[in-house]
């Protein structure tokens, strides 16, 4: 069965919520790559929502810059929780996603993770009264072997078994 693109990423009104957040608020949408089309959608939207082209952006620039991160079943989470700011939940879908798709474990018994309100107005006071955030038990179970090494030793194991093969020089 072909996918059928989307019109949307969400049924979540962004210029309405904005006009629940102070004025200070900005949204970044980080599109998935395959949704690019989006992009001059939700630019058009607002000037207080930005959404950039995935090849000249770093999304590790746009955790840093953000206060806190809604998301879906991303595996963004993972990232993100490294800074302990707010993740999130959108689970409009969630349902169609369990049953095509499926989860691995329960992201609950990882963390405090607030479902958003679809009420624009609510999710502004969720968005109002969230700040730092304990997730140390998602990066204990699941990210604590990250360091600024990591990807040198995966590469470092990765052609040493490409070497150990046979299949290297």
């Amino acid at each position: 069965m072909e996918k059928k693109e989307r019109e949307n990423l969400t049924s979540i009104d962004l210029v309405k919520l904005l006009e629940s957040l102070p004025k200070e608020y900005e949204i970044i949408v980080k599109l998935h790559p395959n949704e690019g089309l989006l992009r001059s959608k939700y630019n058009s939207l607002d000037a207080r929502i930005h959404c950039f082209y995935n090849e000249f952006v770093d999304i590790q620039e746009l955790y840093i810059l953000s206060e806190a991160m809604i998301t879906d079943y991303s595996s963004t989470i993972f990232d993100f929780a490294h800074l302990n700011k707010p993740i999130l939940l959108l689970q409009e879908d969630i349902e169609m996603y369990q049953k095509d798709i499926g989860f691995y474990f329960n992201i609950f018994e990882l963390g405090h993770f607030p479902i958003v309100s679809l009420d624009e107005e609510k999710l502004a006071l969720q968005l109002k009264g969230m700040n730092y955030m304990d997730y140390s038990k998602i990066v204990n179970r699941l990210i604590s072997k990250d360091s600024k090494e990591s990807s040198q030793q995966i590469l470092k194991t990765v052609f040493a078994e490409t070497n150990s093969n046979g299949m290297g020089k």
